[in-house]
This record gives structure tokens, sequence and C-alpha cells, in this order.
């Protein structure tokens, strides 16, 4: 062991290999004291880490579990069914009154408006906006503004934007997160998950007037 009388002080080090080539010729005891003390962290233990890489792993899954498989079929259903009538719609068929105010065109228009609002909803939701609901009352009142501007439009136009619509607002609701389900579900607006309830209702509705 070197006569720490003789010893130099611990030198300024340029780089971590200088350092490193300094220690292997040189004992650290000989410089006890110029060396100065420091705090250490104690790492957690092995079964706290797994616990709380366990909790972040299930957090994950929670966040991204893939969406209802029940929804997403009874949505496909109903969009089918919806291609399928509109295939079987001519002018005539399509102008149709339903009851004394809505025609078939008109009913069609309207479906594909409430499933365009919630697609826009559900993008609102995403860029951060609230999951808006729409009271009955509001939607009694849209739907009967609107109805003088549904009826003009032509008949195959509004089979094309039903069945856009459609199909754009069930890709979006595949795709939406754990969160937004719940959201919807904790604020009792299933109806923007489950755009079938809404198709279905209007489908029988058509059908039966088509059929007498």
């Amino acid at each position: 062991m070197p006569d720490r009388r003789n010893a130099i002080s611990i030198p300024e080090f340029r780089s971590r290999e200088e350092e490193a080539e300094f220690w292997d010729t040189h004992d650290v005891t000989d410089y006890l004291d110029e060396l100065q003390p420091m705090r250490v962290q104690v790492v957690p233990q092995i079964s706290s880490l797994e616990s709380s890489s366990s909790t972040v792993r299930r957090r994950l899954e929670e966040e991204h579990r893939p969406m209802d498989q029940q929804i997403v079929e009874n949505n496909a259903l109903s969009r089918r069914r919806l291609q399928e009538l509109a295939s079987r719609l001519d002018d005539a068929a399509l102008q149709q009154m339903v009851d004394a105010d809505w025609t078939v065109a008109s009913i069609l228009a309207h479906i594909a408006f409430w499933d365009q609002s919630t697609y826009v909803r559900w993008e609102n939701y995403a860029h951060g906006g609230e999951l808006l609901g729409i009271s009955d009352a509001v939607i009694d009142i849209v739907n009967a503004a609107s109805l003088p501007m549904w009826l003009s439009l032509p008949g195959r136009t509004t089979v094309d934007l039903a069945l856009q619509a459609a199909e754009t607002v069930d890709a979006r609701i595949e795709t939406l997160s754990a969160d937004a389900v719940d959201q919807a579900t904790d604020q009792d607006l299933r109806f923007m998950l489950e755009r079938s309830g809404h198709r279905t209702e209007h489908l029988d509705q058509l059908e039966a007037a088509l059929a007498r």
C-alpha cells in the first residue's frame, strides 16, 4: 500500500477513463479524508417493484381493453339491415308516407343526422371536450325544425347519407377508449355506443310501412 505521506491529492479527472485508470493504481482508503459524505437512496424491495409494475400493467390493460363485442356486433347487424333495406328502395318507395308527416326518405335523413351527431360528439370528447347529452325536449325541437329540410332532400341522397353516417359512427365507436365507454355508461348515454337501438326502431317502422 502506498505511503499516504507521499500520496498526491485526488486530481480533477477529464474523463471517466482517466478516473478509472487512476483508481486502478491507487487505494481509495488512502484518500478517505478527501471524500465527502453523500446521501444514498435505498432501492425498494423487488416485491414492491413487481407490485407497482403489476398495477401499471393492469391500468394499461383497463385503459385499452377492447370495445364490448356485443355492441360492435349489434351495430354492424343494424348497419347491414339498413344496407339491405336501402338496396330495395326505388324512388317511389322513398317518397312513400310512413305517417302523416314523415316519408321513408325523411326518416333515412333523420337516421343519418343522429348517427352523424353522435360521431361529432365523440370527436369533440376525444379532443378534450365534454361528453354531451341532449335532452328529449331538445331532440324533439331539432327533429321538428329539421323535418322540412329532410323532406326536401332527394331520396337517393338520404340513402347515401344514412349509409355513410352509419359506417362512420360505427367505426368511431369501435375505437373508443375504456374511459370513453365508462363515461357514456355513467352518464346514461349508452345510446352513443349502441347505435343499433335507434336504427332498429326506425327500420322496423320503415319495413312495416313498406309492407302495407
